[in-house]
């Protein structure tokens, strides 16, 4: 533990942390996920022979790690970073390696010379006016390897001066507790920070009360906290001195006062980093008119991120994940995950965060060293699924559940910071078991039939195609190990998913107490009206004694960075989840990029925080005025329509029936009202023309509008040429502002720009062709130079164009291999004439009557599954001969669609 010294608090002599909020990773955090190190540092290797290198150690979470820096040439290797500073005095501390040769630190033009021998290098630095981009520089200044093992920067002494406030005088300090935790010290700091920025005034911090009107914070509050706040609760509350309270009942809540308070200054941080930051500049605060308290309904406020972020020239990145966590604390959220199989820790300043495992975990008990413990299929232990994903293990196995067990209270020891572990079914269609014990467990006790549905998951009793509720014998199982676990780990807690075959809530079993069952879907609902299932599912599971609800939603993640549409909608179902179901923890599985979904995050964090229903349009317009500015009006109106034409496209398709509401698929949104919508980001974009800033911020929403554009055209049953200009239109738009900004987003989306597709239109079909063909592999690569495309081959072997070659006997064949149709065409002679090709997964050259009239030749994961049309110059009526050569090195292939001969409509 290093001194971090605080203005007055220096005579305290108190024992903190580092301050890691003012420089970023000043212990070099490092892991295979997120890449902090390079995400904060920039390493600038100033000429050959200098090199940069990290210390070998654990991949997984966030750990500390030593940074080598190498010269071999006398010329010097340097890692930096720029921090926005107050005006003050700061301490710079570099801890090395004892081996470590010459090192130079540099704080704004100051800097101190040392090696191993001489570590700590210390730099005190006095800025005398506020620095946006104040250098941090540490480097080598000898021949020789440096090891870097810790930074810190610490605040000696802001240059104070009282905050004016609406009416009410001024605040003339910070009030930290004398033991002050290091998150009342970082809230102490944003304070400082937040109300400089506004109106360049930072008060002292300190730990002596004077009497004097301050900014309390947490455990320094005059005032004592209501005694009906929750986990992360907190209050804010002028005393009769006229000092501000800003307390929570734990830290993480102490936090969420100081951002609160700031919001209703006019903050908002509606993306991660610097250009996500509003901050309004005004002449003084104002003062709440009355006591605010909050307490969340939610626990765990949560969302996920891509680990990685992409660029239109190909190019990818790790996101800055310390901006993210950030983000996520101004926003009220307390959990972010990375798609991987743990949530990130938030650091003790940020508060902590609730730490969970996450997802399917059955798998760690399919190991080759226990066969017994594999799924009985047919008389058989298997280990893999049809699809080489591992099956559900034999979970009445006593000695599974008995490592189980070990396996998740070593867990708990060893990580005690994590409140929950995930045992979670694996993912479907795979193998259950059917051994005798197993099958007793299942609510039919085993006595039904036991037939299979589709690959794996087995059928319902008298059903054909209903499969039968696995969530009994699922329960029986999380059920023993929760009551073992609660035995030898109290307080922990077992998470379960109803997903898949265990939607169904359980017959047989009661869900223990200490159980968490996790429900996902993607169904978004109107208000107080969830879909059938929805409500099924959950019913099931109250009756089966559910008390603790988490949520796993998805939204259009195969649609990534498009707009979101459902905003109303993903709003209301957080708040009726937790009203009608008691639903108080949320970990969605969420592919939007923040940059172009921001008011969904936003409005999301609102319902978790206990937004009312009728609040969503204040809070949409207050969001857009925070974020938008000028285009503010503009923006609002754009987000309703699209919600109107959403709620409308909702309706519609209630009244057809059609079951099909996965909003993945885009199916609510027609082109006709993109095309309106559109007119509301025109004013917009002409409102801000002269704030690029700003600009920015609404041209993010036209690229994900574009996209949005893109996904329904794609889902169009029929193409017209409207589509045909509006997809091409919108393609090139955002491709054009993709490479403008050099914008990051999702790879979902990066293949889609680089891929995008729109099939051929067709005026009139004029037969389609027989589905049976001739084929012949061409493992040797002849037929080209054979010329088999010059005469029918009758001796060929007959294969369907319906279904890949791979899936019609030729398995483990790729390479080439050519396709022969003999027939007859007796229709009216065009020059228009195509042959329309449903789907060809590969590359393809056609041959019709021994002539090359066309070929496809865009990759295989573009085209795989998209029609093309090969023109015709003209086709005399009579017999002719098509023949067709198809590449693909791996996977499927071959054509699996049928083939057409079409009219194309005039240019």
């Amino acid at each position: 533990m290093r001194r971090m010294i605080i203005g007055p608090l220096a005579l305290l002599c108190l024992q903190v942390t580092a301050s890691p909020w003012l420089l970023r990773n000043g212990d070099f955090r490092y892991s295979a996920i997120s890449r902090a190190v390079l995400a904060d540092w920039q390493f600038a290797v100033q000429q050959p022979g200098c090199s940069f290198r990290l210390s070998e150690g654990a991949e997984s979470g966030m750990q500390p790690r030593t940074v080598f820096l190498k010269q071999e040439q006398g010329h010097s290797a340097v890692i930096l970073q720029y921090v926005s500073l107050p005006a003050g005095t700061y301490r710079l501390t570099v801890e090395l390696t004892p081996e470590s040769t010459a090192c130079y630190a540099l704080l704004n033009g100051g800097a101190v010379h040392g090696n191993g021998a001489d570590s700590p290098l210390v730099i005190e630095q006095t800025l005398d006016a506020d620095m946006e981009r104040c250098l941090v520089q540490l480097g080598t200044n000898g021949v020789g390897e440096v090891g870097l093992v810790r930074v810190e920067l610490d605040c000696v002494k802001l240059a104070a001066s009282p905050v004016p406030m609406e009416n009410s005088g001024a605040m003339e300090s910070i009030l930290l507790p004398t033991d002050a935790s290091d998150a009342e010290r970082f809230a102490a700091w944003e304070t400082a920070r937040l109300a400089k920025a506004i109106t360049g005034h930072a008060p002292e911090i300190t730990a002596t009360d004077n009497g004097k009107p301050a900014f309390r914070i947490g455990r320094a509050a005059s005032m004592p906290l209501p005694s009906d706040l929750t986990e992360d609760g907190f209050f804010i509350a002028r005393d009769p001195k006229g000092s501000l309270n800003l307390a929570g009942v734990n830290d993480r809540g102490t936090l969420y006062a100081v951002y609160h308070y700031f919001t209703l200054q006019g903050c908002s941080w509606l993306t991660p980093g610097p250009e996500g930051e509003t901050l309004p500049k005004r002449t003084s605060l104002s003062l709440p008119t009355a006591p605010i308290r909050r307490s969340p309904p939610y626990t765990v406020r949560g969302t996920m991120f891509s680990p990685q972020i992409f660029q239109m020239d190909g190019g990818w990145r790790f996101p800055n994940y310390e901006q993210l966590l950030d983000w996520c604390l101004r926003n009220g959220l307390n959990s972010l995950w990375l798609a991987a199989n743990r949530t990130i820790d938030f650091r003790p300043w940020r508060g902590g965060s609730p730490m969970k495992t996450l997802n399917h975990s059955w798998h760690l008990f399919i190991t080759d060293d226990h066969p017994e413990w594999w799924p009985l299929v047919d008389g058989k232990r298997v280990k893999m699924s049809p699809l080489k994903l591992p099956n559900q293990p034999c979970t009445s196995n006593p000695e599974l559940r008995a490592y189980a067990v070990r396996l998740i209270a070593d867990f708990f020891k060893e990580n005690p910071d994590y409140d929950s572990f995930a045992l979670c079914a694996e993912d479907e269609p795979c193998y259950w078991c059917e051994c005798e014990n197993c099958r007793k467990q299942d609510r039919d006790h085993g006595q039904g039939p036991w037939r299979r549905y589709g690959d794996a998951t087995p059928l319902d009793a008298g059903q054909t195609t209903k499969p039968l509720p696995m969530s009994d014998r699922t329960m029986d199982f999380v059920n023993y190990v929760a009551r073992e676990i609660a035995k030898l780990c109290p307080g922990k807690k077992i998470e379960t998913y109803c997903y898949g075959s265990n939607r169904e809530g359980p017959v047989l079993q009661k869900v223990e107490d200490n159980v968490i069952i996790k429900y996902c879907y993607y169904l978004l609902a109107p208000p107080n009206l969830f879909p059938e299932t929805v409500t099924r599912h959950l019913g099931s599971w109250k009756e089966a004694g559910m008390r603790q609800l988490a949520i796993y939603d998805y939204d259009n993640y195969l649609y990534p960075d498009s707009v979101w549409s459902g905003l109303r909608y993903s709003f209301l179902s957080l708040i009726e989840l937790h009203r009608q179901y008691g639903a108080n923890q949320y970990l969605p599985e969420s592919w939007q990029s923040v940059w172009s979904n921001p008011l969904l995050y936003r409005l999301r964090a609102d319902a978790l925080w206990g937004a009312k229903a009728w609040s969503f349009e204040k809070l949409l317009a207050q969001h857009c005025h925070q974020y938008y500015g000028a285009a503010a009006e503009s923006m609002n109106a754009y987000f309703l329509y699209l919600d109107g034409a959403f709620y409308k496209g909702r309706e519609e398709m209630s009244s057809r029936n059609i079951k099909d509401t996965n909003i993945i698929y885009c199916p609510e949104l027609t082109l006709d009202d993109l095309d309106a919508a559109r007119a509301f980001l025109n004013e917009a974009q002409a409102a801000v023309a002269d704030e690029p800033r700003l600009k920015k911020r609404v041209d993010w929403v036209i690229f994900a509008h574009d996209q949005t554009v893109q996904a329904v055209i794609l889902n169009q049953k029929t193409m017209d040429k409207h589509c045909q200009i509006a997809g091409s239109k919108a393609h090139e738009e955002s491709c054009r502002l993709a490479e403008t900004y050099h914008f990051d987003f999702s790879q979902g989306c990066l293949n889609r720009l680089k891929s995008f597709y729109l099939p051929p239109l067709v005026e009139k079909e004029i037969v389609e062709l027989p589905l049976t063909w001739r084929f012949r592999p061409d493992p040797e690569k002849v037929g080209d130079q054979q010329q088999w495309f010059a005469a029918p081959h009758p001796d060929w072997k007959s294969i369907q164009v319906t279904a890949p070659w791979t899936e019609q006997g030729y398995g483990d064949f790729h390479g080439e291999a050519w396709y022969e149709l003999e027939f007859d065409y007796t229709a009216p002679e065009t020059t228009r004439l195509a042959i329309y090709c449903g789907a060809i997964d590969g590359f393809a050259w056609f041959y019709l009557d021994g002539k090359a009239i066309g070929s496809q030749l865009e990759p295989p994961d573009k085209m795989w599954d998209q029609p093309f049309a090969i023109p015709l110059q003209a086709l005399a009526n009579g017999h002719h001969v098509l023949h067709v050569k198809v590449a693909k090195d791996m996977w499927a292939a071959g054509i699996w669609k049928p083939v057409k001969l079409v009219v194309l409509p005039e240019p």
